[in-house]
């Protein structure tokens, strides 16, 4: 079961990712391709705020793909995959800036 944030959530998705979603977070993953412009923006703007994330190119990695339309129901990148320490994966389609900085606890 994952949750899901931005274009695949699903009606109060925005609501309840406090009580799915509680940080720290133990793992944040970037469903990428090498081209992609938006997937650029998005690991530059993790790295300027200091969050750690594992990069997986799904243009390269047929089983990357798989998993990643697995857990966001689409084929679109970026989507990033937030593991939080407590309760259910959270899924954000798309750089959805600030849904992320929300999720992750970045003031900007």
């Amino acid at each position: 079961m994952h949750s899901y944030i931005g274009i695949a959530s699903p009606r109060g998705a925005k609501s309840l990712h406090y009580l799915i979603c509680n940080m720290p977070y133990k793992s944040v993953t970037v469903y990428s391709t090498v081209v992609c412009p938006y997937c650029k923006i998005e690991k530059q703007w993790l790295e300027k705020n200091d969050i750690k994330y594992k990069n997986v190119f799904v243009d390269e990695d047929e089983d990357a793909a798989d998993e990643m339309i697995k857990k966001s129901n689409q084929m679109g990148v970026p989507v990033t995959v937030i593991v939080p320490e407590k309760g259910k994966e959270v899924v954000v389609v798309g750089f959805n800036r600030p849904e992320l900085a929300k999720i992750l606890e970045i003031k900007e």
